[in-house]
């Protein structure tokens, strides 16, 4: 996969959630809930990707491994949607297969569907640093 997020800076927490033993995913891998303490990798956007976090680990599929290691906090780079620009200071979603975008005012309300706090702004497709787990 392309447009891996990749750390910048600590402190890191990492939990584990599950995973199916099919699923590949690639460190670096925007996740989103799937179920119950439950992950997945996001193919694309709507109304119910709520953000899990960031794999820490890759998982190969169908290795028997069914939990991964997800960041839940820390500083990433990660790839803007190629269509939107992300504005400093505001909080972010997942925007697609590892893109994030501005997050609209009900997700604000909401929270559920929040990364983090874009520490810059960027313009289309460009990476920038995103505090994850922090809105």
């Amino acid at each position: 996969m392309a447009n891996e997020a990749t750390p910048v800076n600590g402190p890191y927490i990492r939990q584990d959630f599950t995973v199916l033993d099919a699923e590949a995913i690639e460190k670096g891998t925007l996740l989103k809930l799937s179920g119950a303490r439950t992950v997945t990798a996001i193919e694309t956007s709507g109304a119910d990707v709520f953000a899990a976090g960031i794999a820490a680990a890759a998982k190969v599929a169908s290795d028997g491994q069914t939990n991964i290691a997800v960041h839940r906090q820390g500083i990433f780079k990660v790839a803007v949607n190629p269509d939107l620009a992300v504005g400093a200071g505001m909080p972010v979603v997942i925007s697609g297969a590892n893109f994030i975008r501005n997050a609209l005012e009900a997700e604000i309300a909401s929270g559920a569907a929040i990364l983090g706090t874009a520490l810059q702004a960027g313009a289309a497709g460009a990476f920038i640093e995103v505090d994850i787990g922090r809105f």
